[in-house]
Protein backbone atom coordinates (compact mmCIF):
# COMPACT_ATOMS: atom_id res chain seq x y z
CA UNK A 1 0.00 0.00 0.00
CA UNK A 2 2.88 2.26 1.25
CA UNK A 3 4.56 2.30 -2.84
CA UNK A 4 1.29 2.77 -4.10
CA UNK A 5 0.59 5.90 -2.61
CA UNK A 6 4.13 7.04 -2.44
CA UNK A 7 3.52 7.03 -6.58
CA UNK A 8 0.10 8.58 -7.01
CA UNK A 9 1.66 11.30 -4.66
CA UNK A 10 5.12 11.61 -5.74
CA UNK A 11 6.94 11.35 -2.59
CA UNK A 12 9.26 8.47 -1.39
CA UNK A 13 8.47 5.34 0.49
CA UNK A 14 7.42 6.42 3.85
CA UNK A 15 7.50 4.05 6.79
CA UNK A 16 4.28 2.70 7.74
CA UNK A 17 4.30 5.14 11.18
CA UNK A 18 3.98 7.76 8.78
CA UNK A 19 1.36 6.76 6.40
CA UNK A 20 -1.30 8.61 8.37
CA UNK A 21 0.59 11.36 7.91
CA UNK A 22 1.13 11.16 4.74
CA UNK A 23 -2.61 10.95 3.96
CA UNK A 24 -3.27 13.69 5.61
CA UNK A 25 -1.03 16.37 4.24
CA UNK A 26 -2.35 15.24 0.52
CA UNK A 27 -4.47 17.67 -1.54
CA UNK A 28 -7.34 17.38 -3.29
CA UNK A 29 -5.38 17.08 -6.12
CA UNK A 30 -3.89 13.69 -5.26
CA UNK A 31 -7.23 12.91 -3.84
CA UNK A 32 -9.40 13.61 -7.03
CA UNK A 33 -6.47 11.57 -9.13
CA UNK A 34 -6.08 8.60 -6.88
CA UNK A 35 -10.20 8.66 -7.26
CA UNK A 36 -10.19 8.32 -10.87
CA UNK A 37 -7.76 5.81 -11.30
CA UNK A 38 -9.68 3.60 -8.61
CA UNK A 39 -12.78 4.49 -10.64
CA UNK A 40 -11.39 3.43 -14.18
CA UNK A 41 -9.64 0.67 -12.71
CA UNK A 42 -12.61 -0.86 -11.24
CA UNK A 43 -14.77 0.08 -14.63
CA UNK A 44 -12.14 -2.30 -16.29
CA UNK A 45 -12.46 -5.06 -14.26
CA UNK A 46 -16.37 -4.69 -14.93
CA UNK A 47 -16.17 -4.57 -18.21
CA UNK A 48 -13.95 -8.09 -18.44
CA UNK A 49 -16.48 -9.74 -16.81
CA UNK A 50 -19.33 -8.68 -18.69
CA UNK A 51 -17.66 -9.57 -21.82
CA UNK A 52 -15.97 -12.82 -20.33
CA UNK A 53 -19.97 -13.74 -19.49
CA UNK A 54 -21.32 -12.81 -22.93
CA UNK A 55 -19.53 -15.03 -24.52
CA UNK A 56 -19.42 -18.09 -22.35
CA UNK A 57 -23.46 -17.23 -22.29
CA UNK A 58 -23.30 -16.79 -26.16
CA UNK A 59 -21.08 -20.05 -26.54
CA UNK A 60 -24.15 -22.03 -25.27
CA UNK A 61 -27.01 -20.49 -27.06
CA UNK A 62 -25.32 -21.32 -29.91
CA UNK A 63 -25.83 -24.77 -31.80
CA UNK A 64 -22.75 -27.15 -31.66
CA UNK A 65 -21.77 -28.43 -35.25
CA UNK A 66 -21.61 -32.44 -35.46
CA UNK A 67 -20.01 -33.99 -38.27
CA UNK A 68 -21.84 -36.93 -39.72
CA UNK A 69 -19.77 -39.96 -39.26
CA UNK A 70 -22.26 -42.42 -40.37
CA UNK A 71 -20.65 -44.21 -43.43
CA UNK A 72 -24.09 -45.62 -44.81
CA UNK A 73 -25.89 -42.04 -44.58
CA UNK A 74 -22.50 -40.23 -46.29
CA UNK A 75 -23.07 -42.91 -49.08
CA UNK A 76 -26.41 -42.01 -49.89
CA UNK A 77 -25.78 -38.45 -49.32
CA UNK A 78 -22.93 -38.86 -52.38
CA UNK A 79 -25.21 -40.96 -54.27
CA UNK A 80 -28.10 -38.42 -53.98
CA UNK A 81 -25.49 -35.90 -55.28
CA UNK A 82 -24.62 -37.61 -58.28
CA UNK A 83 -28.14 -38.65 -59.45
CA UNK A 84 -29.20 -34.99 -59.07
CA UNK A 85 -26.06 -33.10 -60.21
CA UNK A 86 -25.03 -31.27 -56.66
CA UNK A 87 -22.23 -29.23 -55.72
CA UNK A 88 -21.14 -27.88 -52.77
CA UNK A 89 -20.11 -24.72 -54.36
CA UNK A 90 -22.98 -23.93 -56.32
CA UNK A 91 -26.17 -26.33 -55.27
CA UNK A 92 -28.13 -27.06 -58.60
CA UNK A 93 -26.19 -24.96 -60.96
CA UNK A 94 -23.23 -26.96 -62.82
CA UNK A 95 -19.50 -26.09 -61.70
CA UNK A 96 -18.52 -25.46 -65.04
CA UNK A 97 -20.41 -24.13 -67.97
CA UNK A 98 -19.88 -24.04 -71.63
CA UNK A 99 -19.82 -20.41 -73.02
CA UNK A 100 -20.72 -22.11 -76.55
CA UNK A 101 -21.51 -25.09 -78.21
CA UNK A 102 -19.46 -26.48 -80.80
CA UNK A 103 -19.18 -25.32 -84.16
CA UNK A 104 -21.71 -28.14 -85.78
CA UNK A 105 -24.22 -26.34 -83.55
CA UNK A 106 -23.91 -22.57 -84.55
CA UNK A 107 -27.35 -22.39 -85.97
CA UNK A 108 -28.62 -22.94 -82.51
CA UNK A 109 -26.15 -20.15 -80.88
CA UNK A 110 -26.99 -17.75 -83.90
CA UNK A 111 -30.83 -17.82 -83.08
CA UNK A 112 -30.77 -17.68 -79.36
CA UNK A 113 -28.27 -14.55 -79.15
CA UNK A 114 -30.52 -12.85 -81.82
CA UNK A 115 -33.51 -14.36 -79.36
CA UNK A 116 -35.02 -10.94 -78.24
CA UNK A 117 -35.28 -9.31 -81.49
CA UNK A 118 -36.55 -12.02 -83.02
CA UNK A 119 -39.19 -12.74 -80.70
CA UNK A 120 -40.19 -8.64 -80.84
CA UNK A 121 -40.16 -8.64 -84.69
CA UNK A 122 -41.81 -12.12 -84.83
CA UNK A 123 -39.88 -13.16 -86.83
CA UNK A 124 -38.71 -16.04 -84.90
CA UNK A 125 -41.16 -18.84 -86.20
CA UNK A 126 -39.49 -18.01 -89.95
CA UNK A 127 -35.84 -18.51 -87.97
CA UNK A 128 -36.76 -22.14 -86.52
CA UNK A 129 -38.66 -23.49 -89.15
CA UNK A 130 -35.63 -23.03 -91.64
CA UNK A 131 -33.33 -25.00 -89.50
CA UNK A 132 -31.80 -28.22 -90.03
CA UNK A 133 -32.18 -31.19 -88.12
CA UNK A 134 -28.93 -31.17 -86.00
CA UNK A 135 -27.58 -34.89 -84.56
CA UNK A 136 -25.57 -34.67 -81.06
CA UNK A 137 -22.94 -37.08 -82.80
CA UNK A 138 -20.05 -37.31 -80.32
CA UNK A 139 -21.02 -34.07 -78.98
CA UNK A 140 -22.17 -36.24 -75.37
CA UNK A 141 -20.13 -34.53 -72.75
CA UNK A 142 -22.01 -33.50 -69.69
CA UNK A 143 -21.06 -29.67 -70.54
CA UNK A 144 -22.36 -29.98 -74.13
CA UNK A 145 -25.36 -31.42 -73.20
CA UNK A 146 -26.37 -29.03 -70.12
CA UNK A 147 -25.70 -26.37 -72.48
CA UNK A 148 -27.68 -27.37 -75.19
CA UNK A 149 -30.47 -28.13 -72.94
CA UNK A 150 -30.71 -24.76 -71.78
CA UNK A 151 -30.43 -23.22 -75.16
CA UNK A 152 -33.28 -25.66 -76.88
CA UNK A 153 -35.33 -25.24 -74.28
CA UNK A 154 -35.69 -21.81 -74.57
CA UNK A 155 -35.39 -22.00 -78.49
CA UNK A 156 -38.58 -24.40 -77.64
CA UNK A 157 -40.59 -21.53 -75.31
CA UNK A 158 -40.45 -19.11 -77.33
CA UNK A 159 -41.63 -20.61 -80.41
CA UNK A 160 -44.36 -22.56 -78.76
CA UNK A 161 -45.75 -19.40 -76.58
CA UNK A 162 -44.50 -15.98 -79.17
CA UNK A 163 -48.14 -15.50 -79.95
CA UNK A 164 -48.78 -15.32 -76.06
CA UNK A 165 -46.10 -12.61 -75.00
CA UNK A 166 -46.64 -9.23 -76.03
CA UNK A 167 -42.70 -7.80 -76.99
CA UNK A 168 -43.67 -5.23 -78.35
CA UNK A 169 -44.77 -3.45 -75.09
CA UNK A 170 -40.72 -3.71 -74.31
CA UNK A 171 -40.88 -0.11 -76.62
CA UNK A 172 -41.61 2.81 -73.76
CA UNK A 173 -45.58 3.75 -74.25
CA UNK A 174 -47.15 0.68 -75.54
CA UNK A 175 -49.63 -1.11 -74.96
CA UNK A 176 -49.83 -4.61 -73.22
CA UNK A 177 -52.34 -6.38 -76.84
CA UNK A 178 -51.15 -9.55 -78.07
CA UNK A 179 -52.26 -10.50 -81.26
CA UNK A 180 -55.12 -12.99 -79.89
CA UNK A 181 -53.68 -16.69 -81.09
CA UNK A 182 -53.04 -18.81 -78.15
CA UNK A 183 -50.18 -21.53 -78.24
CA UNK A 184 -48.75 -22.81 -80.42
CA UNK A 185 -49.11 -26.92 -80.21
CA UNK A 186 -46.23 -28.37 -82.96
CA UNK A 187 -42.91 -28.03 -82.51
CA UNK A 188 -40.69 -28.09 -85.15
CA UNK A 189 -38.83 -31.26 -85.73
CA UNK A 190 -35.53 -29.13 -85.85
CA UNK A 191 -35.76 -28.56 -82.11
CA UNK A 192 -37.72 -31.49 -80.68
CA UNK A 193 -36.03 -34.19 -81.83
CA UNK A 194 -32.72 -32.95 -80.60
CA UNK A 195 -34.16 -31.37 -77.07
CA UNK A 196 -35.43 -34.80 -76.25
CA UNK A 197 -32.55 -36.69 -76.92
CA UNK A 198 -30.43 -33.71 -74.91
CA UNK A 199 -33.38 -34.52 -71.90
CA UNK A 200 -33.02 -38.16 -72.16
CA UNK A 201 -29.17 -38.68 -71.70
CA UNK A 202 -29.80 -35.82 -69.04
CA UNK A 203 -32.77 -37.31 -67.61
CA UNK A 204 -34.26 -34.36 -67.10
CA UNK A 205 -37.85 -32.86 -67.95
CA UNK A 206 -38.53 -31.11 -70.96
CA UNK A 207 -38.84 -27.95 -69.31
CA UNK A 208 -37.21 -24.53 -69.76
CA UNK A 209 -34.29 -23.69 -66.56
CA UNK A 210 -31.58 -21.56 -66.00
CA UNK A 211 -30.02 -23.95 -64.78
Amino acid sequence: VVPLFSGLFGVAPAPKSSLMALVANAGPLHWNRASALASAAVTSVLGLITVWYLRRQCTLLLPVKRRCTDKEVLAEAEEVRRRYCLSEAGGFLPNDCLDRLPAEFDAWEAIASDLPRLNASKALAARVEALPVLKLGHHRSKEVLQRAYVLLGSLVHSYVHRHEVPWHCLEAGAVAETDGRSSCRKVPKALAEPWLEVCQLLRAPPVLTAA
